[in-house]
């Protein structure tokens, strides 16, 4: 092995363009006699050592709250004959796992596309008319910036060509108006209290705004295709009143909105393809909601949304509800979960998170005996954070829906219960089937060992009660013709009996089972 300095190489100091007096230059890559140099925080150099020419250009910065490691590469692209240089920011998302972001200079552009201030004060600075020149700007970013109206508006006139905007809690400003913008297309807006916001935008297809819809005023916004409305408190009409003004409207998020009036609205649209409803609330302003092209549906929340569909839509394809439980499990819970999922007939997947109390429910009680068909369910994801052993629960989950796969996720105390009562719905498959639809054929149980039994020792006792006559039986538990289980590598679990299914059981052992329902 040869040692570096026994080679008689001269070291010497080499002279760069923008030497910092008080920092060191840090050496990134070189590419067929090209050298990328950072010689300060926050710049970039593209430097030809034999003819003494460079260029800078400004580094980006990615606000980010856990670590961030940072890379670059250089390198010439062979396509568009040109330099670049390469930022990336991976983001630790857990201890494998990594978000990267990734930023690309190129050496042949001659203007800026994007502009992001973030956490500065531009009140101190004059900016008036034919200083700021940002002819070929794209995006433009404003976040948690000061300044006043009359900078922001030199801001937009300086960018004919803009694309994307986004202001971002910015202070100094009292109203926020988005006039005249010929090419813009996504406008992303999160207004402090007591901000007035104008949109006159006739190009603009994407809008995300978050904040109180008092001072909002959209006046023209006929090719919006993507609304987003984050925390929002709207007045009486004032979501019809946006959209009718959007014929192509196909997507709406609605996030943590609540209407300050009680009086409720039927939201139409024909265009509508994809409807997200995320932190419901109880006063929500709209009541039924007629989409008939509907193409996708979400909700998130810990309430269950009081929503009615006027027409249910034969193009609807994905279907997805997660309802966090927070309060106690009781039958008025399970009511309004079946009344709401019996809009459609299937749903590809819903997800219930128990991490309340649990009260013992009378199956009898009126509000679970509701008069609609009991929507069938493609995955059900069953999450109980407690060791329940009442049978009631069960009955009460599988008359709410009919899960084709179950995942059961709780104590192996649960999982018993879950079982046995599985067990015995099977074994009522003869019984009459007072209205019933078709039940679930598959069933994730992810779940404690105690809840796993639970429902083996159910759906057990279901089955095997089908021979017994009508006034023996109980109404929730026909239908079931055949149970199949397995772990979660696939493998069969024999359910020859209850004993054998409970015996199989372990701690923390996580199961689903296959179930064949016959419909009414």
């Amino acid at each position: 092995m040869c040692n570096l300095y026994s080679l008689g190489l001269k070291f010497g100091e080499v002279d760069y363009p923008l030497k910092h007096p008080f920092g060191s230059c840090k050496f990134l890559g070189s590419c067929n006699g090209l050298i990328c140099l950072t010689p300060m925080a926050f710049k970039l150099m593209l430097w030809n050592p034999c003819t003494g020419k460079y260029k800078e250009f400004q580094d980006s910065y990615v606000q980010s709250v856990g670590s961030c490691y940072i890379r670059y590469g250089f390198g010439y692209d062979v396509v568009n004959d040109d330099y670049k240089v390469v930022k990336i920011f991976s983001f630790a998302i857990d201890e494998v796992k990594y978000e990267n972001v990734v930023k690309i200079y190129s050496l042949r552009a001659k203007s800026l596309r994007e502009l992001v201030l973030e956490y500065c004060d531009l009140m101190p600075v004059s900016l008036s008319s034919g200083v700021v020149n940002c002819n070929c700007l794209r995006k433009l970013s404003l976040l948690y910036v000061t300044l006043d109206e009359h900078m922001l508006q030199t801001l937009l006139k300086s960018c004919p060509l803009i694309v994307s905007f986004i202001l971002n809690c910015c202070l100094g400003l009292e109203k926020i108006e988005l006039l005249n913008l010929q090419k813009i297309k996504s406008v992303s807006i999160r207004k402090l209290k007591n901000q007035r916001v104008k949109i006159e935008a006739s190009t603009l297809e994407h809008l995300s705004y978050s904040g109180f819809s008092e001072g909002l005023d959209v006046v023209e916004c006929q090719n919006l295709k993507y609304l987003e409305l984050s925390d929002v408190y709207i007045s009486d009409g004032f979501l019809q009143h946006l959209i009718s003004r959007s014929q192509f409207l196909e997507s709406l998020m609605l996030d943590g909105v609540s209407c300050w009036s009680k009086r409720f609205n039927t939201f139409k649209s024909q265009s509508l393809k994809i409807l997200k409803i995320v932190n419901f609330r109880t006063y929500f302003g709209i009541k039924e909601i007629d989409a008939p092209n509907l193409v996708s549906i979400e909700c998130k929340g810990s309430d269950i949304p009081e929503l009615k569909f006027a027409r249910v839509s034969s193009q609807l394809k994905h279907s997805k509800i997660v309802a966090i439980c927070r309060n106690n499990v009781n039958a008025e819970w399970f009511g309004k979960l079946r009344k709401f999922l019996s809009n459609f007939t299937t749903w590809s997947q819903v997800s219930l998170d128990f991490s309340s109390t649990y009260n013992l429910i009378n199956m009898n009680d009126s509000q679970l005996q509701l008069r609609v068909a009991t929507p069938q369910v493609d995955v059900l994801n069953v999450d109980i954070r407690s060791s329940w052993e009442l049978p009631t629960f069960v009955d009460a989950l599988l008359l709410t829906c009919r899960p084709k796969r179950l995942n059961l996720h709780s104590s192996i105390k649960v999982n018993k219960c879950f079982i046995s009562r599985l067990i015995s719905m099977k074994n009522s498959r003869h019984s009459t089937s007072h209205g019933m639809s078709c039940h679930p054929r598959r069933l994730n149980l992810l779940s404690s060992i105690k809840m796993n039994k639970c429902f083996i020792s159910r759906l057990m006792s279901m089955k095997n009660s089908r021979h017994s006559s009508s006034h023996e039986r109980e109404p929730w538990h026909s239908q079931l013709i055949e149970i199949k289980a397995f772990d979660m590598k696939n493998q069969p679990l024999k359910l020859t009996s209850e004993e054998l299914a409970i015996s199989n059981l372990t701690e923390k052992k996580k199961v689903y089972f296959l179930l064949d329902w016959q419909c009414s």
